[in-house]
């Protein structure tokens, strides 16, 4: 089966890079945080479809979790950077081996506002009832905040895309906030579905206590990456 011409450019110019020992710049996604970096081709095997990378600790720790990373690449004839997605088959200390790259689009690389991962020892709980139907709230985990939204798992059926809810999130501190937000996407993950939560035009003091945390919450995850990786 034959690749598609972009593909064929980018696997063209990887080659040259590896050729010239020159290196990209690939991304990835550690608790939600983009880690960046640059690594060089050491071997792009087109009977396998396979390619080897040098790595560093920071994308180690970083694919260990995404499992894939990605770059950009000039496409002339749309006159525009597209994203290519390279998904990881083996890592170690030394060396990754990813497959070819494919196009995607990756809503993470073009996020409007920083997201994090909320701490798993000390959680934020978020409490939500529908805006009409009148129902007792209902309390889960917050996964991952940013000063747009939250995701979170919630039992199969909770939610469906498009439901006003009536939030209350509490934070670690004890600090609470009241706002309002829709679901805006719904994830079939088996036994239970992954939401993602709009908020919708909250206040100047509500935006101020979403921003601290997550200003907060990226610190801490920074400083374990420097811990672990550095």
């Amino acid at each position: 089966m034959s690749r598609p011409e972009f593909i064929e450019k980018f696997l063209n110019w990887l080659q040259n890079l590896k050729e010239e020992e020159k290196a990209i710049e690939v991304v990835s996604f550690y608790n939600e945080l983009p880690i960046r970096t640059k690594i060089k081709v050491l071997d792009l095997d087109k009977k396998r479809g396979v390619i080897e990378w040098n790595t560093n600790p920071r994308l180690n720790l970083a694919i260990g979790e995404s499992k894939r990373f990605f770059s950009r690449f000039f496409d002339k004839n749309y006159k525009e950077n597209r994203i290519v997605g390279l998904d990881v088959l083996y890592f170690s200390e030394n060396f990754i081996e990813t497959t070819f790259p494919k196009f995607v689009i990756e809503p993470k690389l073009n996020r409007e506002y920083l997201r994090v991962t909320t701490s798993e020892k000390l959680p934020v709980i978020a409490e939500a009832k529908e805006e009409k139907g009148n129902k007792e709230y209902l309390s889960f985990k917050v996964l991952d905040i940013c000063e747009g939204g939250i995701g979170a798992l919630v039992n199969k059926g909770l939610f469906k895309v498009g439901d006003k809810l009536t939030l209350k999130l509490i934070f670690p501190n004890k600090k609470e906030i009241n706002l309002e937000g829709e679901v805006v996407n719904v994830k079939d993950l088996g036994k239970v579905d992954k939401v993602g939560i709009k908020f919708l035009n909250p206040h100047n003091r509500v935006r101020n206590v979403l921003n601290r945390y997550v200003m907060d919450r990226q610190r801490e995850i920074m400083n374990k990456i420097r811990l672990l990786a550095d």
